[in-house]
């Protein structure tokens, strides 16, 4: 699996597209769900008083066991990239972040996928379901920030025809998280286990579903 490292940097959203975008974020957000901005200040409070220092993120992951990792899930993932961060969205909103952009703005559209962190150490790696959005290029960016300020990160595209809200729906928040090598980890991570699926089950799901049709 060959690992792309493009970061876009030419293609970067200008500061007053960005801010128009928030903006408009905002709006929306307030209109259609503003209790996910109240959950989001929840969220950070609990980030910022949480026990254990330690995280997961962009720095510690390790491109050869990344490429290790993937290898069991089969062709319903991509390939891998890295995404530089564009704050524009609100904190652990991402679906709602991209979803509401997209249809603000048409010449996107919502790519569906996994956010790939890792401890300090590199021997916890995580996936976290997550969404980009996409322009007519096929050029993805990344407008969700997170509470540890990340600057870039590695993104994996789900090969699906279906959203996160029918995906949920049809498999609840089994396919959310996955998790290695949490045994291995020096950093001192106490975080009660994390749901791990079995790779080729999810394989074959993703595949299943995509040939559902939905009216």
């Amino acid at each position: 699996m060959e690992l792309q490292t493009r970061q876009y940097r030419k293609r970067k959203m200008t500061t007053t597209m960005m801010m128009t975008y928030k903006n408009e974020l905002t709006r929306l957000s307030l209109e259609k769900d503003p209790s996910s901005l109240i959950d989001v200040l929840k969220m950070k409070k609990e980030w910022d008083n949480r026990d254990n220092p330690c995280a997961v993120g962009t720095i510690g992951v390790k491109t050869k066991f990344m490429k290790k990792m993937l290898s069991g899930f089969g062709d319903v993932l991509g390939e891998p990239i890295k995404i530089e961060v564009q704050k524009v969205g609100f904190n652990n909103l991402c679906h709602n972040n991209c979803i509401n952009l997209c249809q603000m703005c048409p010449e996107y559209e919502v790519q569906l996928g996994y956010n790939i962190t890792a401890c300090n150490c590199g021997n916890l790696m995580c996936m976290e379901i997550h969404s980009v959005i996409k322009d007519k290029d096929e050029k993805l960016y990344d407008i969700t920030p997170d509470f540890n300020n990340e600057i870039e990160k590695w993104f994996v595209p789900l090969n699906t025809n279906k959203t996160i809200h029918q995906i949920m729906a049809m498999c609840g928040r089994k396919y959310q998280f996955y998790n290695t090598g949490m045994r291995k980890c020096k950093c001192g991570i106490t975080w009660s286990e994390m749901p791990t699926f079995v790779p080729t089950e999810f394989n074959e799901t993703i595949k299943m579903l995509n040939r559902v049709k939905i009216y």
